[in-house]
């Protein structure tokens, strides 16, 4: 009986809005005992992922570096079903220069909903970073407190430069993957 109303209050206090350490920002997440029994990768995954876009949208690559693992991929669907292309931690300072100048200066995250999954350090993310931005949806793999590789669902945005590997590669087929070492061009996107 004690079980049932301390899993009930838990999912309650969930479902409302949790308040993070940041003035008036809220996480949302939804109503479920697996989302209760999820609040520590949820509050991980929350840190982490603002924390990115703040560090991105201003260029702190010394932020961007402690928030990401040395071997993250931040990985974007492609148009072609199953293709994406990746972004290794080294070129992620040239990928969030471009994101940057998308999302403009000073972005941060809102209307942020986190979504739990059956592995303990994985979540699917819901957000926008500024008014009239189109909603970003992700899956966050977390190692610890960094960000290990985010796949973003949403349509990729078109990189002007990236001076370090860039990945395109098929989900089914991930040791077929090449390497590019010159810069990306956004044509080079749709042409596989």
């Amino acid at each position: 009986m004690n079980k049932s109303i301390l899993g009930l209050a838990a999912t309650v206090l969930l479902t409302m809005a949790v308040k993070t350490g940041f003035a008036a920002e809220v996480v949302y997440v939804p109503a479920t005992p697996h989302a209760a029994a999820s609040a520590n990768v949820i509050a991980r995954a929350n840190r982490a992922l603002r924390d990115y876009v703040v560090a991105c949208s201003a260029g702190d690559d010394e932020a961007i570096a402690r928030i990401v693992t040395s071997d993250a991929v931040v990985e974007y669907v492609l148009e072609e079903p199953g293709t994406y292309l990746g972004v290794e931690a080294a070129a992620l300072s040239a990928d969030c220069s471009s994101n940057a100048k998308q999302a403009g200066a000073g972005a941060s995250v809102s209307n942020l909903w986190i979504f739990p999954t059956s592995d303990s350090n994985t979540v699917f993310v819901k957000y926008t970073t500024s008014p009239g931005d189109p909603e970003h949806l992700a899956l966050l793999e977390m190692r610890g407190d960094r960000i290990f590789k985010m796949r973003n669902f949403s349509p990729a945005p078109a990189p002007s430069h990236m001076a370090s590997a860039v990945t395109r590669a098929s989900g089914s087929q991930r040791a077929n993957t090449t390497t590019r070492r010159s810069p990306v061009h956004p044509n080079d996107l749709n042409n596989p």
